[in-house]
């Protein structure tokens, strides 16, 4: 199945399996890139880590939808962008959906589920901190955005996937990507390769769906570290 001198794989069954997808997810296709025998145990084969636990994957889906029905809430009190004055609010409104989810969602004891709620609410407020000090000047609307149900070509590749958040441009013709990570962000440098592939295929995606659109630019953002690296253009 894989090259003995590399880690390539080379199986002509899982390449024809591979062949036969048409649409693929950017987080996909930068895993097969970087990790193509990791990306293959977890997405062919389909094993799953052993663990009763919360994992990392879950734990960032939980926080995905409690960032997006937080910002909605904000949007609709008119608290965007965010502000200093705001943050308390911002915190009640986050604090409230996470202990709701994480109870009605999360398995485990109450310590546990303690834990869960405590690190969720401590990545929301490193969003928070990020927000007031607006790393993105010029940006000042910002929204979640869903995916499209079917994929987007990019030059003879369709792929398909969820866009964290996209912000707008005041005049509303340009749009910047963010990547919500609860970990490790690729670093600039490494934009376009295996370890850093998501963002720029979300961009192109982006683009060809919204070609009326100017997509100047997109971050990764570290909600464990308040880090972020990424892309944009000199005047933003």
């Amino acid at each position: 199945m894989l090259e003995s001198s590399s880690s390539r794989l080379v199986d002509p069954t899982v390449l024809s399996e591979l062949a036969s997808i048409e649409c693929f997810q950017p987080v996909d296709l930068g895993g097969l890139c970087r990790l193509s025998f990791a990306w293959f145990a977890g997405k062919v084969v389909g094993a799953e880590d052993i663990d009763v636990g919360l994992d990392g994957r879950a734990i960032g889906g939980l926080l995905h939808s409690v960032l997006s029905e937080t910002y909605s809430s904000l949007a609709s009190a008119g608290l965007l962008p965010l502000k200093a004055t705001d943050v308390p609010r911002a915190e009640q409104i986050v604090d409230s959906s996470i202990d709701r989810r994480v109870w009605e969602e999360v398995s485990g004891t109450p310590p546990e589920r303690r834990l869960v709620a405590w690190r969720l609410k401590r990545m929301a407020r490193n969003l928070f901190d990020m927000e007031v000090s607006a790393a993105v000047p010029g940006v000042r609307a910002r929204r979640e955005a869903g995916g499209e149900p079917h994929g987007v070509d990019i030059g003879g590749v369709e792929v398909q996937g969820r866009i964290d958040r996209v912000d707008t441009t005041p005049d509303g013709r340009g749009m910047f990507v963010l990547d919500y990570k609860t970990g490790f962000i690729p670093s600039s440098k490494s934009l376009g390769t295996g370890e850093g592939l998501q963002l720029p295929l979300y961009l192109l995606a982006l683009a060809a769906e919204r070609p009326d659109m100017d997509i100047i630019g997109g971050a990764y953002i570290s909600l464990s570290d308040k880090k972020r690296s990424g892309v944009s253009e000199s005047r933003v």
